[in-house]
């Protein structure tokens, strides 16, 4: 089995996202790889600092805060979380979606707070098909017009479901 490698962003870095190998970290993430990706957006990234290696001691600190966080926001919005052991979550497995049967409102905070490349990958990993991904991506430059879009399509996919 291999060794896992941990990687989180350098210190005058805000976010990193790699398209082809769909890597991404941001504010203060660490994140679990498996394999290191080969193609030259990680490596330069990590050639020129914009991400380093982290140790698992704070990839595991960073996934209980995660995780606590998570159950924090679940208690705001009044979703029961069941009581479990905490764990790591990976990127692979797709860690930023959107809770289905969220009311309009607590969808519309949910979404205020996540940055636009989040938004994308939740809308991507809840079932929005690729013509309204697509659309998504071309209001990336506009956060509040994203969040507009993404709470117009929610109830397309709501009853889909």
């Amino acid at each position: 089995m291999a060794k896992n490698r941990y990687y989180k962003l350098g210190e005058k870095a805000h976010q990193f996202f790699d398209p082809i190998s769909h890597t991404q970290i941001t504010g203060k993430q660490v994140i679990s790889l498996e394999k290191d990706p080969t193609n030259k957006v990680f490596t330069a990234a990590k050639a020129g600092g914009h991400i380093v290696v982290a140790s698992e001691e704070e990839y595991n600190t960073w996934a209980v805060i995660a995780a606590q966080d998570e159950e924090i926001k679940n208690m705001k919005l009044g979703i029961d979380t069941p009581t479990k052991d905490i764990k790591a979550p990976t990127l692979e497995k797709g860690i930023i979606s959107i809770d289905k049967g969220l009311s309009q409102d607590d969808l519309e905070d949910v979404l205020d707070e996540m940055t636009n490349s989040e938004l994308i990958q939740a809308i991507t990993n809840y079932g929005f098909d690729n013509a309204d991904i697509k659309a998504a991506k071309g209001l990336m430059k506009n956060h509040t017009k994203l969040v507009e879009f993404i709470m117009k399509q929610y109830p397309v996919y709501t009853e889909e479901k």
